[in-house]
């Protein structure tokens, strides 16, 4: 959350990994066992072994209601998040990356 409380957390495993694509998922769990949990899955486009279009979908669920969080991988900053009044929410990114630049 905004306070620095690690709310859910999980290790991430390479599911595909080809000269075009790769994708990379995580089961996430609350540490302290209170019951949240979550989905991370991303996937990297690639073309002459650079990444050309990257797709982030995050799915968390269980959380506390309308709480404001803020969203890490590889401990940096990626986005927030609201949870709903059922302590669920979403947060999917894209980004497109021209090599070279």
């Amino acid at each position: 959350d905004r306070t620095g409380q690690v709310l859910l957390h999980g290790a991430l495993t390479t599911s595909k990994d080809t000269p075009k694509e790769m994708e990379r998922e995580a089961d996430l769990a609350d540490p302290s066992g209170q019951g949240g949990s979550g989905e991370f899955e991303m996937e990297v486009e690639r073309k002459d072994g650079m990444a050309t279009e990257t797709e982030i979908d995050l799915e968390v669920e269980k959380l506390p209601a309308q709480l404001d969080c803020e969203v890490f991988l590889d401990r940096r900053s990626i986005g927030t998040l609201v949870t709903s009044k059922k302590g669920k929410a979403e947060l999917k990114l894209e980004w497109k990356t021209t090599p070279g630049r």
